[in-house]
């Protein structure tokens, strides 16, 4: 028996050896994932200023300086902007100059071709306009349908051998011509002639909402990256709690071991529980660096990590974070604050870019049904003349009001089947509605989803007031517990395991507690709270890309 014992003794002895040995293993990997997961996130912080205390507002306000997809996408109101003023020169005035001069040198069949000069050949040196009239003018299209020109035009002959006035006069003919032309039916008015201005606005403001609303879901990423961090940070700070009660629970162990109260399965367990909150701990700083990186990229600070960290390991800056529980419970959305939220939401920049394309839809569709009138236009000119050997006499003979031309008139034109025309007709009807639906199932969505926010928000609020409670049950039968270990009225089994339930129950606390401000975050989007509630106004921010 005495062999036996000694045999068991040894045995007893050896497995105390590997299992200190395998603990003293775990220990030291423990701090080695707990070193380099501390190195990489804090190794370049400033010595003498090892955090970086970050708000939230400060965070979306770096994230608009800094973020790398706001400069891609800044230009784009500006360049859709820049279409209008494409589209509205075409109703600029336009000056011009236009002379053709040269020689026109022909043989000649007959006497009579060449007006009995007896030659078999005729030149003619000339100048005249391009085309039309006017060699000097101003013409303009009217928002009306029409277009106007006012001119000035003449035109010179010289021919050689030189002619009789009669048969072959050289000299200048001036004239001072106006001419106006108008659609009465199809064509007319504003709706059709600035058609592709009323496109370009539609798109412009459609693209300026568009900004908008991409610059607010940058907003509300950095809104919702920044919660993963502060419930990130707080498990730290909670998980560097728990392996400080657990190395307290260690250390008293090993007291209690000297006095002959303990065995080496307690000291297994305490030891055992000691690494898996150093193993948490190490978990919860891998998480916070995820996290922190993720915050930085929507920054775009990812580059520059020698800035200093975010937050540092024992100590949580973040706004908001400074609190002796895990939850600050926020007052219910009342429905007046609802009813606030979802009057907002109809401002939204996707419904406004649906407006846009309902505007959009209706400026095509009005010029598709004046497509349906006939075709009937006016036109009119005045010409006053002159006409003499020089130039200047020429034009002076253009204030003699006996010579002048004048012509007015009517032309009328349709298809007969308008296919094409009712076809598109339908389209912009058909498009028309669809735009209509779209914004009505937006609106519809928004406001679904303001209202399951709302009771998600209180789902989380109620949840996290019960976790409150339950934790500090916990924490006081961790005392009682604490307590009548003392006396050896409990298992160590029962004391170990409330402190596992109690770090259970702060990490699904903290979850829950990220997972209502994340809610929050979305709260704040959906309802167009986020701009304002930071403090920020976008206006400056689109008008920085013009």
């Amino acid at each position: 028996m005495a062999t036996l014992y000694h045999q068991n003794e040894e045995d007893w002895d050896r497995r105390d050896r590997v299992v200190r040995y395998r603990l003293f293993v775990t220990s030291i990997v423990a701090s080695i994932v707990f070193f380099f997961a501390e190195g990489f996130s804090y190794a370049d912080a400033n010595p003498h200023e090892s955090v970086w205390p970050l708000t939230l507002q400060e965070a979306v306000q770096i994230g608009l300086a800094h973020n790398k997809e706001i400069a891609v996408v800044a230009p784009e109101p500006a360049i859709a902007e820049s279409i209008i003023e494409f589209e509205r020169g075409d109703f600029d005035p336009v000056v011009g100059i236009a002379v053709l001069g040269g020689q026109d040198d022909r043989q000649v069949r007959s006497n009579i071709a060449n007006f009995g000069s007896g030659l078999g050949f005729q030149n003619m040196d000339y100048l005249r306009p391009i085309s039309g009239r006017n060699q000097v003018y101003l013409k303009q299209r009217l928002d009306t349908g029409g277009f106007y020109e006012i001119g000035y035009g003449s035109q010179y002959a010289r021919f050689s051998p030189v002619g009789t006035d009669l048969l072959l006069p050289s000299g200048w003919e001036s004239s001072l011509n106006i001419e106006f032309a108008q659609p009465l039916l199809r064509g007319r008015g504003v709706e059709v002639t600035q058609r592709r201005v009323r496109i370009a606005a539609a798109r412009a403001r459609q693209s300026e909402q568009e900004f908008r609303e991409r610059v607010r879901e940058i907003i509300r990423d950095i809104d919702l990256a920044y919660w993963r961090l502060a419930g990130a940070r707080k498990k730290i700070v909670w998980a560097q709690g728990f392996v400080k009660i657990a190395t307290d629970t260690v250390e008293q162990e090993i007291e209690r071991d000297k006095q002959g109260l303990s065995a080496r399965p307690q000291m297994l367990q305490v030891n055992s529980l000691l690494t898996e909150f150093k193993i948490s701990l190490a978990n919860s700083i891998r998480e916070a660096g995820v996290a922190e990186v993720a915050l930085r990229k929507e920054l775009g600070l990812a580059q520059f990590m020698i800035d200093g960290p975010l937050c540092h390991r024992n100590y949580d800056p973040i706004y908001d974070l400074q609190i002796d529980t895990v939850s600050e419970p926020v007052a219910f959305v009342s429905q007046t604050e609802l009813n606030a939220a979802i009057s907002r939401s109809m401002s939204r920049p996707e419904l406004m870019a649906v407006q846009a394309k309902i505007e959009e839809a209706r400026a095509s569709l009005a010029a598709a049904r004046n497509q349906l009138l006939p075709d009937i236009s006016a036109q009119a000119f005045y010409s006053k003349t002159g006409l003499a050997k020089g130039l200047d006499d020429a034009s002076s003979n253009l204030l003699n009001d006996r010579f002048g031309v004048w012509g007015a008139g009517v032309a009328y034109e349709r298809r007969l089947t308008q296919r094409s025309e009712r076809a598109e007709v339908r389209q912009w009807n058909l498009e028309l509605a669809k735009s209509q639906a779209k914004w009505n199932q937006i609106a519809h969505d928004l406001v679904a989803e303001l209202r399951s926010l709302v009771a998600t928000i209180d789902g989380f609020d109620t949840m996290l007031t019960l976790r409150d409670a339950q934790i500090k049950l916990l924490q006081e039968n961790q005392e009682a517990l604490d307590l009548l270990y003392k006396d050896e009225q409990t298992t160590l089994f029962q004391r170990l395991e409330n402190m596992r339930l109690l770090q259970n129950s702060t990490n699904e606390a903290i979850e829950t507690w990220v997972q209502r401000n994340l809610e929050l975050a979305k709260w704040r989007f959906e309802s167009r709270l986020d701009a304002a509630s930071y403090g920020l106004d976008l206006a400056p921010l689109s008008a920085s890309s013009n």
